[in-house]
């Protein structure tokens, strides 16, 4: 999924950067829709079965 273009970064974006690159090496990813697709596809059941559990069965 890609930030609209509209979407501003918080003002303390960079800050976050260095510290997930610091802590943990990473970098934000390049194409976050298909993280999200693969996430969705590998997890989707799972956390649909886990809300649930928190909302009543519409009738």
């Amino acid at each position: 999924m890609e930030p609209d273009s509209h979407d501003e970064t918080s003002p303390r974006h960079e800050e976050y950067l260095a510290w997930l690159d610091e802590t943990f090496g990473l970098t934000p990813p390049d194409n976050p829709g298909e993280l999200l697709a693969i996430a969705e596809a590998e997890f989707g059941a799972q956390l649909e079965s886990w809300v649930d559990r928190f909302y009543p069965e519409e009738e």
